[in-house]
């Protein structure tokens, strides 16, 4: 994954500059949906406890060390995934748009 442009411009008068990110990688549909399924199910993150005196299964939720690591694990997945389906594509870097637009005038 290509790192994002960064660079600051005058928001609405000169005293007054933004930091702005031109991403240089956006998704698909299918991959914002894929993330909208990481997000909605991914992140239930219960264990086993036994079973209460009744016999039912109890849950414990995950410490939240293990909660992150199972985050950037599913991260990690997910983008590959992304990628190996070519759910994804490149976006030209700020200079490389810019320039294309000088050419074209």
């Amino acid at each position: 994954m290509k790192k994002p442009d960064v660079f600051s411009i005058e928001a609405y008068s000169n005293r007054d500059k933004r930091v702005v990110f031109h991403h240089r990688e956006a998704l698909s549909i299918e991959g914002e949906v894929l993330i909208r399924f990481v997000e909605h199910y991914g992140m239930i993150t219960a264990t086993s406890n036994g079973e209460d005196s009744t016999g039912r299964q109890r849950l414990m939720l995950l410490p939240p060390d293990q909660v992150v690591d199972r985050a950037r694990e599913m991260t990690r997945l997910a983008f590959d995934a992304i990628r190996a389906e070519g759910w994804s594509y490149e976006i030209p870097s700020f200079e490389d748009l810019t320039k294309e637009k000088e050419e074209s005038e």
